[in-house]
């Protein structure tokens, strides 16, 4: 896969091809400053996750939509749903973006330019996208994560403080993560329905979650209401 070196601090990408099935456009992006910033297209500018350059880190809803009904009762008067540090590493991973094979779907829709098209998972498996973030002065350093599996970069941003590298793997499908999609599904399905929204294909939707080494993730979830 060529290693995409952005002009300027942004790129977007996507799991799939343009005319077939594929996933939500992710944009990812960052400032002179060192801070990067991950939202994706299907979620508008509704909800962003923040890296800034100090290692504090949080997701949660824009400052547009700060003011939300639900904010008050969801979150407590916090337009953040989640804040956690990345841990004080010369290169440490910092968010993925995980994508079944089974949520892909055929999508209208035009793209910029600067867009990476990502090769579809085998049936059964997942796209996932790690973002690590790494101190400047080892921007230089071959991408050598010594784990099986880890994944092959296919981007780089640098800014004058720090950098981060966008890393592509394909992996089977746990059981566990099946039982999660299929949930959030059925509860998609549900949320929908009651708000008489009949007529949708392909609707989108994003788990949030961590693990227990602090490591967050998205997953993208998709239904097809004509399908029910």
């Amino acid at each position: 896969m060529r290693l995409t070196k952005t002009k300027g601090l942004a790129i977007r990408w996507a799991v799939g091809s343009q005319h077939g099935k594929r996933s939500s456009t992710w944009r990812f992006w960052g400032n002179r400053k060192g801070d990067f910033y991950l939202a994706g297209r299907s979620l508008g500018n509704v909800v962003k996750t923040s890296l800034h350059r100090d290692g504090r880190c949080h997701t949660g809803l824009t400052n547009e939509h700060a003011d939300h009904p639900s904010v008050s009762d969801n979150l407590k008067g916090s337009r953040h749903w989640d804040r956690w540090s990345l841990r004080d590493e010369p290169r440490v991973r910092a968010i993925q973006i995980v994508v079944p094979e089974s949520e892909l779907r055929l999508i209208d829709s035009e793209e910029a330019d600067q867009m990476v098209w990502l090769p579809p998972p085998l049936a059964d498996s997942l796209s996932v996208v790690t973002v690590y973030v790494e101190k400047r002065d080892n921007i230089h350093l071959p991408w050598n994560i010594p784990s099986s599996g880890a994944g092959e970069p296919f981007a780089i941003l640098a800014t004058p403080l720090r950098s981060a590298w966008l890393v592509h793997a394909q992996q089977p499908i746990d059981q566990s993560t099946l039982s999660i999609v299929e949930n959030y599904r059925a509860r998609m399905y549900e949320s929908v329905f009651a708000h008489g929204v009949t007529h949708e294909v392909g609707m989108r939707g994003f788990l949030w979650g961590a693990l227990e080494n602090s490591n967050r993730f998205f997953i993208e979830v998709s239904i097809d209401i004509r399908r029910r």
